[in-house]
């Protein structure tokens, strides 16, 4: 059985003026200092991926849903940290309810260079769908990304809903912006691989898993 840990972070009051920035909440660094809470040490590899809670599910200050390999240091200066021992039990043919925030790719080699090119999966399809309707857009590109990825992860969709596709713009101090599109999206799946989706679980899925995306969150249907 694959152990690890589920955690609710939510920012101490003192510290939200330290990550506020003219714009609002800066999100690198925010970045950073969930990385510190699973870090001991600088250059350790990334094993937790993480997401924010909505205002829709009663967030009134930044906190954040974080799956993690190991324990999250419990004193740190930025973040009141809630922890438990997370170990899903999962069977073939279980039915789940599921949400998860995805950066979705999709990449293309260039015929004159032959490199390979990423892109937003749904600003593909509008680009090669010119006046498709943005609702159907989101709907059809959801449903082609994750059943393309369904077999091999140990999981099957039963229903899809597409909540929201907004940009995402981090800054980095001295370096470039790191952009992308986040899909939020929630439905019903069933498992067909319990140690593929189990994997899932623990490392999410897509691109950007760095940066708040890919943490699927997952209740009995």
């Amino acid at each position: 059985m694959t152990k690890g840990f589920f955690s609710l972070l939510t920012m101490r009051p003192a510290a939200v003026k330290g990550l506020w920035s003219p714009k609002g909440l800066d999100e690198y660094r925010v970045h950073q200092s969930l990385w510190k809470v699973f870090s001991e040490q600088a250059g350790r590899p990334r094993d937790f991926i993480y997401r924010e809670k909505d205002e829709t599910e009663g967030a009134t200050t930044p906190t954040f849903y974080v799956v993690s390999r190991r324990a999250p240091m419990e004193d740190d200066p930025f973040w009141a940290v809630q922890t438990k021992a997370y170990a899903p039990v999962l069977e073939v043919g279980d039915r789940l309810a599921f949400n998860v925030r995805l950066n979705a790719t999709r990449s293309q080699r260039e015929a004159e260079t032959n490199k390979e090119i990423r892109h937003d999966a749904i600003m593909h399809y509008l680009k090669q769908n010119e006046g498709a309707p943005r609702s159907e857009a989101l709907q059809e590109v959801a449903s082609t990304w994750l059943g393309e990825r369904a077999e091999r992860c140990g999981f099957k969709i039963e229903g899809l809903v597409v909540n929201s596709w907004e940009p995402r713009k981090l800054t980095p101090k001295g370096r470039a912006p790191i952009t992308f599109n986040a899909l939020d999206l929630q439905g019903l799946l069933e498992v067909t691989d319990v140690a593929a989706f189990t994997k899932v679980i623990f490392e999410g899925l897509g691109r950007s898993r760095g940066f708040g995306c890919g943490l699927v969150m997952v209740r009995r249907a």
